[in-house]
């Protein structure tokens, strides 16, 4: 048995210490097992590979994020540290996470399939340390936030700060994806409280909706082939994009991506067709460049280059008000904690 096996066996040997029931027994058995083969598992060929949550955790942040500094700041390391932790998990696996550049970090195909696989599975992780952590007595330290744009972090920053100092055991644990991801966990309460623009929120009853403060959506642009007719112009409005053929983008899944353009072109009131959806900007500005159509990308995808896309900034703004989400039934002093700080740190944005 491997080091990191037996690290998690005397691990949850010592949660359930005492505990005698045979439910406990039980499952102290079940998630030993899984602790084990989430660790610990073999490739075809029989060769043994050891993982340790540490490195699944810091892969997930830079595949969310897109970015080693980001990610890293995430979990409060240095960027050459989080560096050397994902090469040392490629190294380990044999095979590329990431596809690097000077301006980007984007998954490799084998580095989406692994995180498709493995998000959940640390969702589950967690919540059964929790399990396990009640039933030995021990209070759960982690406070788990939803966010559905990782833009949100610029206002959440305060907030975080605040609630850390006031809430020393806990750890505030930023979980990002799509919107319906995020509201399905939230109304199965694997994750406390979520952040959501008011668009994007059709009102469920089992969740409670406090607004926090209004904010400028991230400025858009529009990229169009070069030989397009509005190519050459350096600023168009929403109005010039009445009547185009669009390909989606969307950092979230499949099904999100037009649903998250359709949002945005009804708030401008414009008409267009959606040909295709990709949730990777290099191909999106591929398929412009092929005349497929042009594309609506946030302006931070402005770092990618291409001789034969024409980059055209969108002149106006769009406003929306920042939602704090919840359970009813979450009665939480940790949850009241976090609303009222969010409330008074927010509410002057």
């Amino acid at each position: 048995m491997c080091p990191i096996c037996c690290k998690y066996i005397k691990h949850i040997f010592r949660l359930y210490h005492g505990s005698k029931s045979l439910y406990n027994i039980k499952n102290r058995w079940r998630y030993l097992i899984y602790l084990w083969q989430f660790s610990c598992y073999n490739d075809p060929e029989g060769r043994l590979f050891a993982l340790t949550i540490k490195q699944i955790h810091y892969f997930i942040a830079v595949a969310e994020t897109k970015s080693f500094t980001n990610a890293a700041r995430n979990y409060f390391i240095a960027q050459t540290a989080m560096s050397q932790q994902i090469s040392a998990l490629e190294k380990e696996l044999g095979f590329l996470l990431f596809h690097r550049s000077n301006r980007s970090v984007e998954l490799t195909q084998a580095g989406q399939a692994l995180y498709e696989k493995v998000r959940p599975l640390v969702l589950d992780l967690e919540r059964a340390v929790e399990s396990a952590s009640a039933v030995a007595g021990v209070q759960s330290t982690i406070f788990r936030i939803g966010l559905f744009d990782q833009a949100i972090n610029r206002f959440l920053a305060p907030a975080l700060k605040e609630f850390s100092q006031s809430e020393p055991e806990v750890t505030p644990l930023l979980i990002s994806d799509n919107q319906i991801m995020l509201l399905e966990s939230l109304q199965g309460r694997t994750i406390d409280a979520m952040l959501l623009g008011k668009r994007y929120y059709q009102r469920r009853a089992s969740l409670e909706a406090v607004e926090l403060f209004s904010y400028q959506v991230l400025d858009y642009i529009l990229a169009v082939p070069a030989a397009h007719p509005l190519a050459q112009q350096q600023h168009i409005h929403w109005e010039d994009l009445q009547g185009l053929t669009l390909i989606a983008y969307s950092p979230f899944k499949e099904d999100q991506q037009a649903a998250s353009l359709q949002a945005t072109l009804r708030d401008h009131k414009v008409d267009a067709h959606i040909l295709l959806s990709t949730r990777d900007v290099p191909t999106a500005l591929l398929y412009v460049e092929a005349e497929m159509g042009c594309c609506l990308l946030p302006a931070r995808a402005a770092v990618h280059k291409n001789q034969q896309v024409a980059m055209l900034s969108i002149e106006e703004d769009l406003r929306d008000t920042m939602l704090l989400l919840s359970h009813r039934d979450n009665d939480s002093h940790l949850l009241s904690r976090f609303t009222a700080i969010c409330r008074k740190t927010l509410e002057g944005n």
